[in-house]
């Protein structure tokens, strides 16, 4: 279900103008090895035990409200550099 809406939202972007076809050729490269490096620190690391120690329950998994703080900050700072952009472009084509 990820790998579809991966492919789905790279479609979206480039279908409505917000990136050009290499643009999200790169950010999929860049994103995938920043994630698979994330990976592998966190699968192999020292701070996976440290995770699991101090933030997770004897359930194993992340309590949902440890999510909301990045959720908020990541949405804030992407729909802000989107509507800087959007902005920008619009300043352009009026020059």
């Amino acid at each position: 279900p990820i790998l579809l809406y991966v492919l789905v939202a790279l479609y979206y972007r480039v279908k409505i103008n917000l990136h050009t076809k290499e643009q999200v050729g790169v950010g999929l490269v860049l994103g995938s090895l920043n994630g698979g490096a994330w990976n592998e620190y966190f699968a192999h690391g020292f701070l996976s035990n440290f995770v699991q120690d101090v933030f997770m329950g004897p359930s194993g998994t992340l309590p949902v409200q440890y999510l909301a703080v990045p959720a908020v900050v990541g949405a804030m700072v992407v729909g802000s550099f989107e509507r800087r952009i959007s902005r920008w472009i619009g300043k352009l084509k009026k020059e």
